[in-house]
């Protein structure tokens, strides 16, 4: 359901969609007919092809209704067939959404949900990748600072001084992945002679959670 929100996304990025299961013929087309599921949605009910690609979720135990699903992925496929790219949970509850894949992977905006805030020193834009925060589906925040002339912040890394950091506690409401900051530039101070890693201008910075 999430994938067919965000299909004409998925579309616009020149991509296809199809999504395979361990499910029946009449399991999915009863699905896709309750929920308008308009992507091919393929059958696979030995999971002979989950078996083939070695994503057979070992932790369900033979026997079991469950038995036979896959660890929960998306593979992005070019033209050429070749895997460019692979997004991965190891909980079958949990999944990587698709706005999240089409922000790490071709750098679409994240702008479903956007709160703008501004100080005489910066511009702060908070986002997130999707307006619908779905249980186990994985999205992406982000952190767009926009620095006023001659203003900078102190970096990761930086020595003696506060750098920047992004603190969120977690709990059940989600599991955070680490923060994902971008490179740095090394600023000279004249007046004390000393050179430090430093943001400069507008700096994006981008964190994923996991919702639980």
């Amino acid at each position: 359901m999430e994938l067919q929100r965000n299909l004409d996304a998925i579309r616009q990025q020149g991509l296809g969609l199809a999504a395979i299961s361990y499910d029946s013929v009449a399991v999915l087309k009863n699905f896709a007919d309750r929920q308008h599921i308009t992507f091919p949605l393929l059958s696979d009910p030995e999971s002979k092809i989950i078996r083939a690609f070695d994503i057979l979720n070992e932790t369900v135990a033979p026997g079991t209704a469950f038995y036979g699903i896959p660890n929960p992925g998306t593979y992005v496929i070019d033209p050429q067939r070749r895997v460019v790219s692979k997004h991965f949970e190891d909980d079958y509850r949990e999944r990587v959404s698709a706005t999240d894949i089409l922000i790490q992977d071709f750098g679409k905006s994240a702008n479903a949900a956007r709160n703008v805030a501004e100080t005489r020193h910066l511009r702060l834009t908070t986002t997130a990748s999707t307006s619908v925060a779905t249980p186990g589906h994985r999205i992406v925040l982000s952190l767009e600072i926009d620095l006023k002339p001659k203003m900078h912040v102190y970096a990761p890394g930086a020595q003696g001084y506060i750098p920047i950091e992004w603190k969120l506690e977690e709990g059940a409401a989600g599991k955070l992945q680490p923060v994902a900051y971008p490179a740095s530039e090394m600023l000279h101070l004249e007046a004390i002679g000393e050179t430090v890693p430093v943001y400069r201008g507008s700096v994006i910075i981008k964190r994923e959670i996991t919702f639980g």
